[in-house]
C-alpha cells in the first residue's frame, strides 16, 4: 500500500505512511479480536477498540516519527520495479522494532491480561 500511494499516486512519503498505519491498525484490531486473542466478552466491543487504539497510538506515533526521520534523512539506493524504494526498508525495520511491545499491550486491551 505504501508503494502504491508513493510511487503510483505521488503521495509524499510522510503523508502516505500515516495512511498505511491507520489501515493497519484497524485491520490489526479485527484480526486480533477474531483470530489471535480470546476477547473478554464482558467488555463492550467499543471499549476494546478504544483501549486497543490507545495501546497502539503511542507506538504508531513513535513509528511514524522514526519512519519519517529515517526516510527523509537517510535515503539510499534500493531499486524495485524501476523505482528507488529504500523507504520500504525503514517500514520493515519499524515493524520489527515495535511488534512485540504492541502485542503485549493489544493483548491487554482485548483479553484484559495485564502486561
Amino acid at each position: 500500500m505504501n508503494f502504491l500511494l508513493v510511487d503510483t499516486f505521488g503521495f509524499p512519503k510522510w503523508l502516505a505512511y500515516p495512511i498505511v498505519l491507520f489501515v493497519q491498525v484497524n485491520i490489526g484490531f479485527l484480526l486480533c479480536r477474531w483470530k489471535v486473542f480470546t476477547p473478554n466478552e464482558t467488555k463492550p466491543l467499543w471499549r476494546q477498540y478504544t483501549e486497543f487504539l490507545g495501546a497502539v497510538a503511542l507506538f504508531r506515533v513513535l513509528d511514524a516519527i522514526l519512519y519519517a526521520f529515517l526516510a527523509e534523512e537517510f535515503p539510499f539506493r534500493l531499486v524495485l520495479f524501476g523505482k528507488n524504494c529504500y523507504y520500504l526498508v525503514y517500514q520493515l525495520l519499524n515493524v520489527a522494532l515495535f511488534s512485540m511491545a504492541k502485542f503485549v499491550f493489544c493483548r491487554y486491551a482485548i483479553e484484559g491480561t495485564r502486561p
